[in-house]
């Protein structure tokens, strides 16, 4: 704040209800800003954990969760590109970009709908199977590296 005065003083008053944060140390909310802490830490490991389990074989982020996915839904037809999308949260045009990836690397193999020729399923290659179950154990270690700090944070 800018005054005309080289001598005055300036008192800057708190907003009103603003917590101080003394305030912030105190009980629940000091054990919630824990957890909270916690959680985000712990997460952040499992993150850049994973990111390096896939980096060495090769997969990003998107197309593992495309094998979480497809895996998840093979109940004989696959999943279709749309219901892929809609699992990931992406546009079509962005499924097929992954699903061709995916087929290159013979991951995963296409087929049209019998009833709908305008649908395409996708469902798993045992090659992509096999990397799928790979991965996912991966995972599962690295879960359990930071499964005594989840507990704390799920109590």
């Amino acid at each position: 704040m800018k005054t005309d005065s080289p001598n005055a003083v300036v008192i800057q008053m708190p907003m009103p209800g603003a917590a101080k944060p003394a305030d912030l140390r105190k009980g629940r909310e000091l054990e919630d800003h824990h957890r909270l802490r916690a959680w985000r830490s712990s997460l952040r490991d499992f993150l850049r954990a994973s990111k390096n389990i896939l980096k060495r074989q090769g997969v990003t982020t998107l197309q593992y969760q495309s094998l979480l996915e497809i895996w998840d839904a093979s109940g004989g037809r696959g999943l279709s590109i749309g219901e892929l999308a809609a699992r990931l949260r992406v546009k079509h045009n962005s499924a097929v970009e992954v699903v061709n990836m995916l087929c290159v690397r013979k991951l995963t193999l296409r087929s049209r709908s019998e009833d709908d020729r305008r649908i395409v399923h996708v469902q798993l290659t045992p090659e992509g199977q096999a990397l799928l179950a790979q991965l996912v154990s991966e995972h599962v270690r690295e879960l359990d590296a930071i499964k005594p700090d989840m507990l704390k944070v799920f109590r």
